[in-house]
């Protein structure tokens, strides 16, 4: 699959060969033209990654734009390479990963190789370069962590900051806003360590951006002024990682000096290199069946999506994963990935898929900027069923968490899908509902109200959920929708999954905190299921590991039982 963006750069999904299995990356190149060398791209971890996906995806489209290809890379166990995280030690894992990435530019007859690092990716970058011989001709640590040691000091002195129950465990396991890091995983970090490499091996040429206010220390300043180094500082690093992914800020003042920094190499010019492109990959699996996973797009919009399938013996509904506002088709602390392949072990067929403007899946520039619950999403939800089964667009069980939540109550509503599972929706499901129905009203009046309603949500989520309650009462029967009721009456198997975090923002005021939490456990016509260790971004590990076994047990007990044989079930 390739598709073409903004000046003549093609965009292709590709597994590559791994010491530890695939690895999953994304090429960029110019269409025409000569090439004047290749780069790889190698991100953070965790909760920095998510923030910094965009920002190398926009380094990777300018480097192609100057004549570069371009390789963004997810080591072992992370995003959407083979493993599950803490599977695969960084090191030597990553570092092999790395090195495998670098090989597969220089496959194509490419002579000049560099490889850009960000965070955690800049100091396993340094080291693979380092100890594994790597002749890059340049390199470019971005914000680099000077060690695995120190890199893990900043996890835990950010996890203590976000709850008062944090426990600092010196020899154990790491606990962070995004993963779990066992303890043999933290022992191999702490071996990495910038100071231990040597310079002069790295590359022929490096360059170290820090940030102005934090810049090297001393120490290791001196240390890789032994080779030959150039020195920046950024601003711009707080805006992109300091903040929640969705509001990250795109630095293209630093991508342009990269760029520039690197196409200043004496780099010589090859013709059309040829690269083997594999948008299709079979993952091994503790089970029985391994999974065949491909990265595809979708309806109209041209949705990214990669679609894991049993490789023998494929029945029941489809199984469509929706992220959240602030993640991309891998979910949070990338679940989605585990569980699609580990419910397509199992025989199911599962799709993880970006809405339009998130991840990997584009956004017209005509349009506006990408808007909480943005009304086109609820459009591309719709037309995934019809893609994935013509057929039978009733034949799909819609998951999501949070905003991605509200997109499967609008989709199985719509399609009167098999089944929908959501954990932790948003407050005023309904009301979120009447607002969609106003985005399409052609009355100025009607868009005036949507207006005011969306500031309202998006700047006060529980002050307009609460008002909702009280005007839907009062609205005409046509608008004054119980939205989950609906979605039951039309035969969809509904399961629910809520953290105590959402009874109420007020719950130290006993009266409140009542009230809502009547409202959310009154008897409903489906499973309702209050998970006491679960957050609401479900970043504790304890949660959402009890979240996902409630998850996993839910979907085989009631899908994957099924078989392609069985009849269409039947409308309520």
């Amino acid at each position: 699959m390739s598709t073409a963006t903004g000046n003549a750069v093609r965009d292709e999904p590709t597994w590559i060969e791994g010491t530890a299995g695939p690895l999953f990356t994304w090429l960029s190149r110019p269409v025409a033209g000569d090439v004047h060398g290749a780069v790889v791209l190698a991100p953070p971890v965790g909760f920095e990654a998510r923030c910094a996906r965009q920002a190398l995806r926009s380094l990777a489209h300018e480097l192609a734009r100057h004549g570069f290809v371009a390789l963004r890379l997810d080591y072992a166990g992370t995003g959407d390479s083979c493993g599950d995280f803490g599977d695969f030690a960084p090191d030597p894992q990553w570092l092999d990963d790395v090195a495998s990435a670098v090989g597969y530019l220089r496959s194509s007859s490419i002579g000049s190789v560099s490889v850009v690092g960000m965070r955690l990716g800049a100091l396993i970058a340094s080291v693979a370069a380092s100890r594994l011989g790597l002749d890059l001709a340049s390199l470019v640590l971005w914000d680099p962590c000077e060690s695995g040691r120190s890199y893990l000091r900043e996890l835990r002195a950010l996890e203590s900051l976000r709850r008062e129950n944090f426990l600092d465990s010196d020899g154990g396991a790491v606990e962070t806003a995004e993963f779990l890091f066992p303890g043999d995983i933290v022992t191999s970090l702490r071996g990495i360590d910038l100071a231990e490499t040597a310079p002069s091996d790295m590359a022929c040429r490096t360059l170290v951006v820090t940030r102005s206010k934090r810049p090297l220390s001393p120490r290791l300043r001196q240390h890789l002024e032994l080779g030959k180094v150039d020195f920046e500082t950024t601003d711009e690093q707080e805006a992109l990682l300091d903040t929640l992914p969705f509001y990250a800020a795109t630095p293209m003042a630093t991508i342009e000096r990269i760029v520039e920094w690197i196409a200043q190499s004496g780099t010589t010019k090859t013709a059309t290199p040829e690269f083997i492109v594999r948008p299709t990959t079979l993952i091994a699996t503790r089970g029985t069946n391994n999974v065949v996973e491909r990265a595809t797009r979708l309806g109209p919009r041209q949705l990214f999506a990669l679609i894991s399938e049993p490789e023998h013996g494929a029945h029941g509904p489809w199984i469509v994963l929706f992220g959240g506002i602030h993640e991309d088709h891998n979910g949070p602390s990338r679940l989605w990935v585990e569980l699609s392949r580990r419910w397509a072990a199992s025989g199911l067929r599962c799709v993880r898929v970006d809405v339009t403007g998130m991840g990997e899946s584009p956004r017209p520039a005509s349009e506006a900027p990408v808007q909480n619950f943005d009304p086109i999403w609820v459009d591309d939800a719709l037309t995934l069923s019809v893609s994935l089964d013509p057929a039978d667009p009733t034949n799909v069980v819609y998951i999501g968490m949070c905003s991605g939540g509200f997109l499967a109550i609008e989709s199985a509503l719509a399609t009167r899908a098999r089944g929908m599972c959501v954990v932790n929706p948003p407050i005023g499901s309904s009301y979120l509902h009447a607002l969609t129905r106003l985005e399409h009203s052609t009355s100025a009046p009607s868009r005036w109200t949507r207006q005011a309603m969306r500031r309202l949500f998006n700047a006060h989520h529980w002050v307009a959920a609460l008002l909702w309650q009280v005007v839907s009462h009062l609205l005409p029967r046509r608008w004054a929708v119980d939205v989950m009721r609906r979605i039951v009456a039309n035969g969809t198997d509904v399961y629910v999954l809520g953290s105590l975090d959402d009874l109420s923002p007020y719950p130290k005021l006993p009266l409140l905190r009542s009230i809502e939490g009547r409202r959310l456990g009154d008897v409903k016509p489906y499973p309702f299921v209050l998970v006491p260790e679960l957050d609401h971004d479900m970043v504790f590990a304890l949660g959402r590991a009890r979240t996902t076994a409630l998850l996993e047990e839910h979907v085989r007990s009631h899908f994957a039982a099924s078989d392609s044989t069985s009849s269409p079930r039947e409308d309520s």
